[in-house]
């Protein structure tokens, strides 16, 4: 049976706004996200891409029981960019989830009270430009399995247990499929039974 703990909600995929107080220019960024790494590479890409900026401040939870919650002002007074954008996050129950918000200085400070009210602002105009959705949380593998039995499995998967990723076919097929976690223990006994089936965890 499906846990309620086994949902969540996050973005169906990135979404962008700005704003502007007191000449300074705001740039908010919301995106799907389910690795510090990944954070890191679309940090990169808006560094590059918005260079000169003057703060990248970011906030971001992950995981689904008990969602680790993380957040950096980028030299923004303490307190005054990252909690803003981690709030609004909780405040839509989001989680596997990222707000990135970019500044330009206009020159006019906005004071700590100021900072706050902006950066949230900015962060709520993004996630309310995305598409919110609930998704079943996952298990992402890798199946090796006879080539005879790849389309019937591919089909089983879709049906019952999760979604396939991806499916390469040699002497054998190769797929990697998101598994939902709830069902996961159900499929691995499934797939015991089965001769010359290995599976590999990528996570």
């Amino acid at each position: 049976m499906l846990n309620l703990k086994e949902k969540f909600n996050t973005v169906e995929k990135p979404a962008f706004a700005k704003y502007t107080e007191k000449n300074s220019k705001f740039l908010g960024f919301v995106f799907p996200l389910k690795t510090k790494q990944k954070l890191d590479k679309v940090m990169d890409v808006l560094k590059t891409k918005y260079q000169g900026a003057t703060h990248y401040v970011y906030a971001y939870r992950i995981g689904v029981t008990s969602p680790e919650d993380v957040f950096r002002d980028a030299g923004e007074p303490v307190g005054t960019a990252g909690i803003p954008l981690l709030n609004v996050l909780k405040k839509y129950d989001l989680t596997n989830t990222a707000i990135i918000v970019i500044r330009y200085y206009g020159g006019k400070k906005l004071g700590k009270t100021g900072l706050k009210e902006t950066y949230s602002t900015v962060a709520d105009m993004a996630v309310q430009n995305a598409n919110i959705v609930e998704r079943i949380a996952e298990k992402h593998i890798t199946i090796i399995i006879p080539y005879a039995l790849g389309d019937s499995l591919t089909n089983i998967i879709n049906a019952e247990y999760g979604r396939i990723l991806e499916k390469e076919y040699s002497h054998n097929v190769l797929i990697k499929a998101a598994i939902f976690k709830y069902k996961y223990s159900e499929f691995t006994e499934k797939m015991a039974a089965i001769d010359e089936v290995v599976i590999v965890d990528n996570e």
